[in-house]
């Protein structure tokens, strides 16, 4: 199931983006939960490496945060 987001086609910038093996597992756990904020029962490793990931997907446009909540903007 992850393998299948490995190149996301990023529409705003018109270009093929490859992400990491845990940007995949994280950004597919958002998927499923459908948000993410401190406290909400899930992390990856730790609280502060969620939030790294979480970042690193909100700069390529594949998550959205507003008052420490962060939600993905692409679906399956």
């Amino acid at each position: 199931m992850l393998n299948s987001i490995s190149a996301v086609n990023d529409d705003a910038a018109g270009v093929n983006m490859k992400l990491g093996t845990q940007q995949k597992s994280v950004l597919e756990a958002l998927r499923r939960h459908k948000s993410w904020h401190p406290g909400c029962g899930w992390i990856w490793k730790n609280r502060s490496q969620t939030i790294s990931i979480l970042d690193g997907l909100v700069k390529k446009g594949l998550a959205t945060t507003t008052g420490g909540v962060y939600r993905p903007v692409i679906s399956e």
